[in-house]
């Protein structure tokens, strides 16, 4: 029995390691999904203790972290009869939570950026804005109505007439699909909010608009081939 307790407390130590060092973020789902806690504290979890019925967990309250919570999470969908099985049941409760919370196994970990398409369309959303920013831009002998108008006077003086409310609709346009890209994109596939990859996709929207959902869904398609090959 002594040997057999020796390597249970091995294997258990093995667990706690390799969910705290390589799978932090299904721990904060873990709180998120079963314990209802947002993610702030969530992205704070340890596991601390493994038996065969439930797992132990504590989180700290940002911003000072100084208290320390500890929370008890059933093993799901059913106690263990050995703690070799650990691994087939927090997978099923890694899925369970992915499931609950909306969120995809498909993490997207990398940008892609825009083609000679993409920077042409934010080169003209660019020049949208500069031209609808002031009436200035749009009066007679000025660079938007000699070229880009080619000195159509009606367009070019309809557009004077309603540059403010040209320059709102193009920012607020751009505004929604950024929001759009966040919620039927980004935190579904688990990039981290305010990370450099995140600036990235959300910047990169802002400028090019529905381009860039296009090359976000290819990028999905990239991690789940190399899942396959996996």
């Amino acid at each position: 029995m002594a040997e057999k307790t020796t390597d249970d407390e091995a294997l258990k130590a093995r667990i706690i390691t390799h969910m705290n060092q390589d799978h932090r973020k299904s721990l904060s789902h873990y709180l998120q999904h079963y314990s209802k806690l947002p993610a702030a504290i969530a992205d704070t979890a340890e596991l601390v203790d493994i038996s065969l019925s439930r797992i132990t967990l504590s989180m700290r309250s940002p911003p000072t972290d100084t208290e320390t919570r500890t929370t008890y999470l059933p093993i799901r969908p059913s106690p263990m009869q050995a703690l070799s099985e650990s691994r087939e049941r927090l997978v099923y409760m890694a899925n369970e939570c992915l499931t609950g919370l909306g969120l995809s196994p498909h993490v997207v970990k990398a940008y892609a950026p825009p083609g000679i398409v993409g920077v042409a369309v934010m080169i003209g959303v660019l020049t949208g804005l500069w031209s609808f920013s002031s009436k200035r831009n749009l009066e007679e002998g000025s660079f938007v109505r000699m070229y880009l108008l080619q000195n159509y006077h009606p367009l070019a003086d309809f557009l004077m007439r309603v540059h403010v409310f040209g320059f709102i609709a193009i920012i607020l346009a751009h505004i929604a699909e950024c929001l759009h890209l966040q919620k039927t994109r980004l935190r579904k596939h688990q990039v981290e909010t305010y990370s450099k990859v995140w600036w990235l996709w959300t910047v990169n929207c802002a400028l090019e608009g529905f381009g860039v959902f296009g090359r976000f869904d290819k990028e999905v398609e990239e991690v789940i081939k190399a899942k396959k090959k996996h």
